[in-house]
């Protein structure tokens, strides 16, 4: 469900419903469950819900992002038979879950990696490329950073005032996309393959939102 200001309100209610009553389902029968069954139970009919075509919910506004972030919390504390208002940071830590807007970027970033080796759609890959710098002497051409593709339809123009950002702002894929990947580590950017790259890409947003 898309809304007119592209603000994803809809899908996001829909989700944060739909998930509620997974939960709640889940929970009136949580004291014949163990944990690992527990566990198995949120996966298949709550964190895929919020794992659904995530992608585009990158950049919404954050009281849209706390409605789902909300759920995850419900459904972490459903699995450790926590109280409502404990603490969910140690929890999150304890089930090596990443928070919702880490598991969005997540996802972006697998898109990029897999565009950069050629093996994403060409809607996708016509949108970003690697940055070659102008001096080819310039270590930066070994950093493996990506950039904006510039066509004609994002150049400012008298029939297109609007600059890139200004009109698709920062929820738009081929403007969020290169400034997320541009921020990982060398290590990760450079990783052999899509498993190592996605232990390392783990690894590093589980450190971010834990700060370690």
């Amino acid at each position: 469900m898309f809304d007119d200001d592209c603000l994803m309100t809809s899908q996001v209610n829909t989700i944060s419903k739909s998930a509620y009553f997974a939960l709640f389902r889940i929970s009136k029968i949580r004291n014949l469950l163990d944990r690992a069954t527990t566990e198995k139970l949120i996966h298949a009919f709550v964190s895929s819900k919020l794992e659904y075509c995530n992608s585009l919910l990158v950049g919404i506004p954050q009281n849209q992002l706390s409605k789902l972030q909300s759920v995850q919390n419900a459904a972490a504390k459903l699995i450790s038979r926590s109280r409502k208002y404990d603490e969910v940071s140690p929890i999150l830590y304890d089930l090596h879950w990443l928070k919702v807007e880490f598991r969005i970027n997540f996802k972006i970033m697998l898109f990029v990696f897999k565009i950069l080796s050629g093996h994403a759609p060409h809607y996708l890959s016509s949108l970003i490329e690697r940055y070659v710098p102008g001096n080819h002497s310039l270590r930066s051409g070994d950093l493996n950073i990506v950039t904006l593709v510039r066509t004609d339809k994002h150049k400012k123009t008298k029939e297109n005032p609007r600059t890139t950002t200004k009109r698709y702002g920062w929820r738009a894929f081929f403007v969020v996309a290169p400034f997320l990947w541009n921020e990982l580590p060398r290590s990760v950017r450079k990783s052999p393959n899509l498993v190592t790259f996605k232990s390392g890409l783990k690894t590093f947003y589980f450190k971010k939102q834990f700060n370690l």
